[in-house]
């Protein structure tokens, strides 16, 4: 009983510490890129490639953006995670870098990274509740030994 406790606290403290670690790169890119201004882009082209990776039955995702800035069109192509409401046609709204117009936010990246962070608050919830709801039942089973120590005594 006492090694599971141990373990549960050690896999609670390293998965919080995972949790911090990728909710400041997920703070930190909100605050690089919210600084980028934003412009209109169209999707001009989306592809699928596949047997990316160590899985052959991957597919990889990219679609190509077609917007201007400052009277120069700029097409780039940025890997999605998926291709679903990616239209040939359809517009959205993309963050640029002003000193490099060429260079997009990764969203991939970023919503890889909230993703991560919000199964890693579920995995510690849980992690906690079982850790405290365990605490209990050994403070509940120490305070009950104490008790039935005091009875026992008193009827001697």
């Amino acid at each position: 009983m006492i090694a599971n406790k141990k373990m549960l606290m050690i896999v609670t403290i390293i998965a919080t510490i995972i949790l911090i670690i990728f909710s400041i790169f997920t703070i930190k890119h909100e605050i690089d890129y919210s600084k980028y201004p934003k412009v209109e882009a169209t999707i001009v082209n989306v592809r699928s490639k596949s047997g990316t990776g160590t899985n052959s039955n991957s597919r990889t995702h990219y679609v190509s953006y077609q917007y201007n800035i400052d009277g120069k069109n700029y097409i780039i192509e940025k890997q999605v995670f998926t291709q679903t409401g990616k239209n040939i046609g359809k517009t959205e709204m993309l963050r640029y870098n002003t000193l490099n117009p060429s260079e997009i936010e990764d969203t991939l990246k970023q919503n890889t990274n909230k993703a991560i962070c919000i199964f890693l608050i579920v995995f510690n919830l849980i992690s906690y509740y079982l850790l405290f709801k365990k605490l209990k039942s050994e403070v509940k089973e120490k305070l009950w030994r104490i008790d039935l120590k005091k009875n026992s005594c008193k009827k001697q």
